[in-house]
């Protein structure tokens, strides 16, 4: 098993707060293909999750950092690079 991103660390950790039972999944089927994370049971309902790890980009680090140092930014300033990556990894996914 691989070692875990710091976003499975903590998605487990809400999980367990929360009360939801989750197990891990395999992430990688015996044909090769990659499949979900976690199978969750929140209300005893099953539910399969993928937890991506996400990267601040450059624009998104200066506003942060611009946040902290005034106490404002300017955010939403158009569509992020990270919605618009992941947007296009599902659409050559399906």
């Amino acid at each position: 098993m691989t070692q875990k991103t710091t976003s499975e660390i903590f998605f487990e950790q809400f999980c367990t707060q929360h009360g939801v039972r989750w197990e891990q999944i395999a992430t990688e089927a015996a044909d090769g293909e990659k499949t979900p994370d976690y199978a969750i049971f929140p209300k005893e309902t099953k539910v399969i999750a993928e937890v991506k790890e996400v990267q601040e980009n450059a624009d998104e680090r200066q506003q942060r950092e611009r946040l902290q140092e005034v106490g404002w930014s300017t955010f939403g300033s158009g569509k992020s690079e990270i919605v618009r990556e992941t947007s296009s990894e599902l659409l050559q996914s399906n």
